[in-house]
């Protein structure tokens, strides 16, 4: 701003001379006391201060202003030598809060509660997971520091590959030349030089395939895998990977097949784990309601437990069981919509090629509510296995889930199934028989063949016994089932007999 009321814009290393003038406001004759000003219009003028006059509005807009929010300005003299001015209008000061890719909100509503990982990264070492992971890049952002490991002297992509290969790290911070392995969650982010990078899982998108392909994937429906409430699984082969595929067609009535169709979808289309069958596609083609899920090779958990010439060890039948609740568990409280299974039983627990046991058949899961922790509904899911409140007509929560784990546990751990004809009175109900044995201390009786840890068949026992309480409240969460299978907490002892403390089934 000149002695004259011009306003002028010169190159650096240039003279202050008329001929070196890059832009000037050619308001040379204003005189001293001109200021330049940015008024509550939003619009920069050139004022005369003695007189408070405006001597020219330089903004060159309406100046048209919101009517509500807050406004931010900055002015700046940008690299292609114009000189700029630059607004940003804030409606509602609230945070714009955001999740990352691979994360969610915890409470939709309350989004300043944070987010939470929409894929667990737990077994990201399996090279069977069912989905692979990523890093995501972070640059200029700062969190706190609590760094389980440190490498020194690394660069930023070896600092990156480091945390990806290691399936204990969720996180890296990496800043000059140091890589700062995290686990989540990462907290207090501000504006920073550190590079951070976040290990997420990728998203697998549904395939949408055609009647007529999968027809032909499976031969006419030629081969039956088995069949349910609502359908019939055939064996398909996808012809452009011989990828082997299972196919459920739905058979019901057209509006409760629909029904099915829609919650089977909603309920596991979004899911990923370890235990849980993968769904690769589906077919919604004029009356036609079919699902694609990965095929499972070693068939149903019940046919694998009591159709095998003999039933498989004692180590593996406790891993089953574990594969089994953390499937539960992941539905129950990792997932991003809580689902309540309803039909817990050994014919939808499938067996992979390497006899991991996955949970399927979603048609008749009960979806909640971010809010909601019990719903009323119909009776629904597989007699033997159905807990004691859906005959009361009483809430149903996720400890319905529970009760059935209880149940195929006990068949799990005594090779047998829960109802058996052909055996004497006393055995034919195995709950009643697991009581009394437990009881009496005949606990032996109820093992096979091998030599079984009588300690660990008793502990199982136990577990079983508390997951299928008749009061609801006193079944453990499948979140303390898993820590107490793995050893981590202690089962507590049953307070009385177990016949008293159940309800007659």
């Amino acid at each position: 701003m000149q002695d004259d009321g011009n306003l002028i814009q010169y190159p650096i290393e240039t003279f202050d001379t008329g001929e070196n003038a890059y832009w000037n406001t050619n308001t040379y004759k204003s005189g001293d006391n001109v200021t330049l000003n940015l008024n509550d219009d939003g619009q920069l003028y050139l004022v005369k201060t003695t007189t408070n006059f405006n001597i020219m509005n330089l903004s060159r807009s309406n100046g048209t202003l919101p009517t509500s929010g807050k406004i931010f300005y900055r002015v700046t003299l940008d690299a292609d030598g114009i000189f700029r001015l630059y607004s940003h209008t804030l409606i509602a000061m609230e945070p714009d809060c955001r999740c990352l890719p691979g994360f969610l909100f915890i409470n939709q509503d309350q989004k300043t509660q944070g987010c939470r990982r929409e894929v667990s990264i737990e077994n990201c070492g399996n090279k069977q997971e069912q989905f692979k992971f990523t890093m995501y890049l972070l640059d200029n952002i700062e969190w706190q520091d609590n760094p389980y490991s440190v490498l020194t002297t690394a660069t930023k992509d070896e600092c990156k590959t480091a945390c990806m290969d290691d399936c204990s790290c969720e996180a890296a911070m990496f800043y000059d030349q140091e890589c700062r392995k995290q686990k989540i969650p990462l907290r207090y982010g501000k504006s920073g030089i550190t590079t951070a990078f976040v290990k997420i899982g990728e998203e697998i998108s549904l395939r949408s395939f055609t009647y007529e392909e999968l027809e032909n994937a499976t031969d006419g429906f030629k081969e039956v895998l088995g069949r349910g409430s609502f359908g019939t699984v055939f064996k398909g082969t996808l012809s452009n990977s011989q990828r082997l595929i299972a196919v459920k067609r739905l058979e019901r009535m057209v509006d409760e097949g629909e029904k099915e169709f829609r919650t089977e979808m909603r309920a596991i289309g979004r899911t990923h784990h370890k235990n849980l069958v993968q769904l690769l596609g589906y077919c919604h083609e004029g009356l036609n309601r079919l699902l694609v899920y990965e095929y499972m090779s070693n068939g149903s958990l019940a046919n694998f437990l009591f159709k095998s010439e003999r039933c498989p060890g004692w180590n593996e039948r406790v891993d089953i069981a574990l594969n089994v609740a953390r499937g539960i568990l992941y539905l129950h409280e990792e997932c991003e919509t809580q689902i309540i299974q309803c039909d817990i039983n050994p014919q939808n627990i499938l067996m992979d090629e390497y006899r991991c046991a996955k949970i399927a058949d979603f048609g008749l899961a009960k979806l909640l509510k971010p809010d909601q922790t019990r719903t009323f509904t119909a009776i629904r899911g597989t007699r033997g296995y159905v807990s004691p409140e859906w005959h009361k007509n009483l809430p149903i929560t996720i400890k319905a889930d529970v009760y059935s784990f209880g149940i195929v546990l006990l068949e799990i751990i005594c090779c047998r199934k829960s109802l058996d004809m052909e055996l004497v009175e006393d055995e034919v109900i195995l709950v009643d028989w697991v009581c009394h044995c437990f009881d009496v201390g005949e606990l032996g009786k109820l093992m096979t063949d091998e030599e079984v840890d009588i300690r660990g068949f008793q502990k199982m026992v136990s577990l079983a016994l508390w997951c299928i309480q008749d009061e609801p409240s006193l079944r453990p969460s499948m979140k303390k089932v898993v820590l107490m299978m793995e050893g981590i907490i202690d089962i507590p002892t049953l307070p009385c007999s177990a016949t008293s403390f159940l309800s007659s089934i």
